[in-house]
Parts: C-alpha cells; structure tokens; sequence
C-alpha cells in the first residue's frame, strides 16, 4: 500500500474504533481471543473484512448496488494470509463516495454490536450497566448472521420475490427494544422488508 492508502485507511479504522465505543464495545472476541479496538478495527484485523462484506449486501438490499454487483464500495478485502482472518482492508475505485461507504459500514458496525449484545440476552440498556471491561462483543453470532441472512444466493442472486422474502434486519440501538428475540436472531420467517434502516453518524 501507499502512503495515501495507509493513511485513509488509518482514518477509517480510528473512525470505526470510536463508534464502536460510542455504541458501547470496548473490543471484540472471537474464541478465547479478545481484540481491543484498536486492533479490532485495524484494516488487517478481524472486524473490518466482514463489515465490508456486509456493506456491500446493504448495498444490495437498499437498491445501491445492481444485482450481482460486486466492488461499488472504495472498500475492498484483499486475501493476506497472515491477518486474523486471512482478509485485509484495501481501497479501490468504488462507484459510492467515501462518505456513503463508511455510513454503511457505520451501519454494519452497529448491527454487529447489537448481534453482540443480543446474543447475551441483553438489551442495549442493560449493557451500558456492565462495566467497561465487560463490554466485549463476541464476533461468532455476527458472522453466523452474515451467512446465514445477509450472504445468502437468495439476496445476492434471487429474483425480488425472494430477496423481499428473505430480507435480513439490520439491528441498531434505536429499534432494538421494539423486535422480538425471533426477529433480532433472523429466525423469523416474516417479511422484514420494512425494517431496513441506517443510524445517523456522530
């Protein structure tokens, strides 16, 4: 990378960082590792590959991106197989702007920590009451919710019967309380359409 790629990608990486404190997560864990933040969002770290996939399915399911299309985000995932999850941050020529990009990816970051949250049975207030070395978001119950609601052939290649049928709900603190357990874990098989939405940034 240059010296411009490093620093962009620096920027994004404090950015996600920060917001992920604000929404309360002081670090990631995935098995028995904990990643403090600012290796968790570290453009080779373990959270940023999968917030990129994710946008980029937001991307797809709010009418951003064309069927099939693949690379509109200025964000991309190179294969590094030394990073934790063999992934790296990289940057492209995306056709979204930089600004667009990081609110989606500001999206994904919240869905990712209400995922957290959920999956201890916990609301977003109830967590703010924990302590702050307790706030560790696990990254399993995110990536399960990736593959199993978000990356699936019916959103990316399904025709709209499917896709609407199948649309995933992208979780924030802001309507957390107002779904059910079936609804926050993607069990349910209702028609979500209505619940797609993105968080103001700060």
């Amino acid at each position: 990378m240059d010296h411009s790629e490093i620093l962009i990608l620096d920027r994004l990486s404090n950015l996600l960082a920060h917001r992920a404190y604000d929404m309360g997560c002081n670090a990631f864990s995935f098995g028995e590792k904990i990643f403090p933040l600012e290796a968790a969002m570290d453009a080779a770290g373990p959270v940023p590959w999968a917030l990129v996939l994710h946008a980029d399915a937001i991307c797809f399911a709010a009418g951003l991106a064309h069927p099939n299309e693949w690379g509109a985000l200025p964000f991309y995932n190179c294969v590094t197989p030394d990073a934790p999850f063999g992934n790296e941050l990289r940057l492209q020529p995306g056709r979204l702007p930089h600004s667009l990009a990081t609110s989606l990816m500001d999206a994904a970051l919240e869905h990712a920590i209400c995922t957290g949250m959920n999956s201890f049975g916990m609301s977003p207030a109830e967590w703010d009451q924990l302590d702050l070395s307790e706030r560790t978001i696990p990254l399993e119950p995110y990536l399960a919710d990736l593959q199993n609601n978000w990356i699936t052939k019916e959103m990316e290649s399904g025709d709209i019967r499917q896709q609407v049928y199948h649309w995933p709900l992208l979780l924030s603190r802001e309507n957390f309380d107002s779904m059910t357990p079936e609804l926050r874990s993607g069990e349910s098989s209702i028609n979500r359409s209505q619940l797609l939405g993105f968080p103001r940034m700060s």
